[in-house]
């Protein structure tokens, strides 16, 4: 028994240390707190639980980021993006259930790296995004998030900023987008009998780590210069692809 509550520790222990990083991380750059929490939530509870438990905590999250920089939301880019992103977030959460999402993962892998690429090169510094460009780009990260909850939210933050917003105005916006994805995903999951008791409290737990983090990070972004946060979300970026691919 002495090791089976050693091991129960241990886990609880991973998630507890995944969600503070991973929410602090989310907090100062939009995204990343998936990549360092749902490998962590895969081993504890399998990719069928670990999936609705994000997206509870990620929803609590976002929304937080959403109240925190509210007077800095840019309406027009949540509506064009929103137009596709949650009826693609639908449909993806459907693939989900029935489908197997490696190969998926692996293509945005490489997606994510050659973006990080990109971004570091002198045609993707004077890169700037079209308000259209959010309606296609809500399809696919809609699509994406579906199923490998917030696999594609690194890859969609670059045009975000590349459209010209930076700090609460990035903040907030990329938030209101993200999160009005998990609504529908929450819906079917829930639906579907995916959304266990025990899954909902995990994941209500996890959303008041998320909550308390996105006040950290709020305070964490506002001392950081502009040229390193552009650098320091392109190598994100870049260790977020090489992850997806070695976890696929």
């Amino acid at each position: 028994y002495g090791s089976i509550i050693l091991e129960e520790l241990i886990k609880i222990s991973a998630v507890l240390i995944a969600a503070v990083i991973g929410f602090t991380l989310a907090g100062v750059a939009g995204f990343g707190g998936s990549v360092v929490i749902l490998p962590v939530l895969v081993w504890v509870f399998g990719l069928k639980e670990a999936i609705p438990i994000l997206a509870i905590s990620q929803f609590l999250g976002t929304s937080t980021r959403v109240w925190i920089h509210w007077d800095q939301i840019n309406w027009k880019i949540a509506a064009y993006f929103s137009l596709t992103s949650i009826p693609a977030a639908i449909l993806g959460s459907f693939i989900f259930i029935l489908a197997d999402t490696v190969i998926l993962m692996r293509i945005f892998g490489v997606m994510m790296i050659t973006l990080a690429i990109f971004t570091r090169l002198p045609i993707g510094k004077t890169f700037r995004m079209r308000l259209w460009g959010f309606v296609p780009l809500g399809a696919v990260t809609g699509l994406g998030d579906g199923f490998l909850g917030g696999v594609p939210g690194p890859f969609t933050s670059t045009f975000f900023l590349a459209y010209g917003l930076f700090a609460s105005s990035y903040l907030g916006t990329f938030a209101i987008a993200m999160g009005l994805i998990q609504i529908p995903k929450l819906i079917i999951f829930g639906s579907n009998e995916m959304l266990t008791l025990n899954g909902c409290l995990i994941g209500l737990g996890l959303g008041i780590i998320a909550i308390i983090t996105a006040y950290l990070g709020k305070s964490i972004n506002s001392r950081i210069n502009p040229k390193l946060f552009s650098i320091g979300i392109s190598i994100l970026i870049g260790i977020s692809g090489f992850s997806f691919i070695i976890r696929s």
